[in-house]
């Protein structure tokens, strides 16, 4: 072989390979971003299931938008717009968790709001103030 056909070889080896790196690059970074998205739906749904526990009207509303927001955007392919939901659904998830665990303290009755004046103290004038 003539050095000119060695060294076209030579580029297209090592093309190859930069291209394979490549790939294999992007393939490492859809894993890692399909593993989180994975990770904050099982999260999202746990939290919406311990907020129905309380609320089971708005509980299953919630988990009906969660499961159509995730089926909504199941297809999409660019990193970019994946990282923007990814960040847009932590937002989501610490809103969920702080109104789940809200719910989970205060108990199922004390979000209805009662006839007139809505404030009673619980315990007969002792501890926190809730609505009825």
């Amino acid at each position: 072989p003539r050095v000119s056909e060695v060294e076209n070889w030579f580029q297209i080896v090592m093309a190859a390979r930069a291209i394979k790196s490549q790939s294999a690059k992007q393939e490492l970074g859809y894993f890692i971003r399909r593993s989180q998205v994975l990770q904050q739906y099982r999260q999202m749904i746990k939290a919406g299931r311990l907020f129905g526990r309380h609320r089971p009207e708005e509980g299953n509303d919630i988990m009906e938008q969660i499961r159509t927001r995730y089926r909504l955007h199941k297809d999409e392919q660019d990193p970019i717009v994946v990282k923007q939901l990814i960040t847009e659904g932590r937002r989501q998830l610490e809103l969920l968790k702080s109104l789940a665990d809200d719910a989970d303290s205060r108990g199922h009755n004390e979000y209805t709001v009662g006839v007139g004046w809505p404030w009673e103290r619980s315990g007969g004038g002792q501890g926190r103030v809730h609505f009825k």
